[in-house]
């Protein structure tokens, strides 16, 4: 029974992760071509990065605490995809 709910968990996860991809339609091409300008906007989605990172620990115990964790993991996991897309010599790949 265990093994039959992880199985169908990390479906989902596939599932969830595709989906918030193809919501963002992430591609380089979409960004300016100015240097300055991907880099300024890459700081700033990382300064978003540590703000949903210090949000993902104040989620207090209780039920539905996984849910809502994974859910913020998930805006972290697509903002650092646009930061690798703008700057990919600075910002390593999300394993997506």
């Amino acid at each position: 029974m265990s093994r039959k709910r992880n199985l169908d968990m990390a479906v989902i996860d596939t599932k969830e992760k595709g989906n918030a991809l193809a919501e963002t339609n992430l591609k380089s091409s979409s960004f300016s071509n100015d240097p300055k300008e991907r880099e300024a906007l890459a700081e700033q989605i990382a300064d978003e990065v540590r703000a949903l990172r210090l949000e993902r620990e104040a989620v207090p115990d209780g039920p539905g605490r996984r849910a809502q964790r994974k859910a913020i993991g998930l805006k972290i996991d697509v903002r650092r995809w646009k930061m690798h897309l703008l700057n990919p010599r600075k910002y390593k790949p999300v394993n997506m």
